[in-house]
């Protein structure tokens, strides 16, 4: 009786053990496969940024071969400007506009408005009213208007704004003034948009000469390169090919207090969106922001990575029998 009862003791330790090693098995299947999964997500979140990535500093460096026709705050005429432009624009299809926006000294308004009618002869300096509208500027002791704009079309009611009428742009504008580097804005709506959409300008100073203090940067400031950019029209060219079954997002992150939704793009299929899952991408300095994506895989993503995953080992599997 005695014998049968161990008997019975081993069988059901057996059994046990049997059940903690399947167990245990599956579960390190399990993470296994969780972390292969992780891996081909966070190799395509990757591939995502450096594409997004590629395609803003492309474009931003766009604005520096616009630049060379201001070298040593030589300023070209309105012809030289837009025949420079529309080559740019024509390989870069994602600038919104590039413009020239000079520093107007009040005494210079006058002899500045003459000549500027040249070419636009209903062209007035104007800034955006408590009623959100625009409407002439009121007298300041410097203005920095839109003067050339490239393409006119689309763009004609941003011609004669005044930057400094704008707090996010003047904040930028000062900012690469005083530092002599390039400056992305936070995002902005253009004043030519109808619709709320998202976007940024950036700013590449000009100078007299080759000033090395901020009292002789603000002195000898001739104006601004500015390109104005739609955040989506970047994010969507760099994604045409990227999963429907992950959920994206690119935030500015420039900020400690909060964060900017720059852009978002939802999944399209894949079912439920596993937060739990989400991964970040830094972008590299974007001329003075940080940016960063966020993504987060869907169960679809996850379910059809699995399988992919499952039938890679079972190839590799194959060959080496082979």
């Amino acid at each position: 009786m005695k014998e049968n009862s161990q008997f019975k003791l081993i069988i059901c330790s057996v059994a046990l053990l049997g059940l903690l090693v399947s167990s245990f098995a599956s579960w390190s299947i399990y993470q296994s496969e969780k972390i292969g999964v992780i891996g081909y997500f966070q190799r395509d979140v990757d591939t995502v940024g450096a594409t997004v990535s590629r395609e803003i500093f492309t474009n931003l460096e766009a604005l520096r071969t616009l630049g060379v026709l201001f070298h040593q705050g030589n300023i070209p005429s309105y012809e030289s400007f837009t025949n420079e432009a529309d080559k740019i624009l024509a390989r870069h299809t994602e600038i919104t506009a590039l413009e020239w926006v000079p520093r107007v000294p009040s005494q210079d308004k006058p002899a500045f408005l003459k000549k500027i009618r040249h070419n636009f002869p209903d062209y007035r300096i104007l800034a955006v009213n408590r009623q959100g509208k625009l409407s002439p500027t009121e007298e300041m002791h410097e203005y920095y208007p839109v003067t050339y704009i490239a393409p006119l079309k689309g763009n004609q009611q941003a011609l004669g704004f005044d930057l400094t009428s704008s707090p996010v742009r003047l904040a930028a504008l000062t900012k690469t003034r005083d530092k002599a580097v390039p400056q992305v804005s936070e995002s902005i709506q253009l004043i030519q948009d109808a619709e709320p959409f998202k976007a940024f300008v950036a700013f590449l100073p000009v100078y007299r000469g080759d000033p090395k203090s901020i009292s002789k940067r603000r002195k000898l400031i001739q104006g601004f390169v500015l390109g104005a950019f739609h955040i989506g029209d970047i994010f969507d060219n760099a994604q045409i090919h990227s999963n429907n079954m992950i959920d994206l997002q690119m935030l500015d992150t420039t900020s400690s207090l909060y964060q900017d939704e720059l852009y978002s793009k939802p999944a399209k299929q894949g079912g439920d969106i596993k937060r739990d899952l989400s991964y970040k991408y830094i972008l590299a300095d974007v001329w003075g922001r940080q940016w960063t994506i966020i993504a987060a895989p869907t169960q679809g993503y996850i379910d059809s990575h699995s399988c992919l995953l499952y039938t890679s080992d079972a190839a590799d599997e194959e060959d080496s029998v082979d």
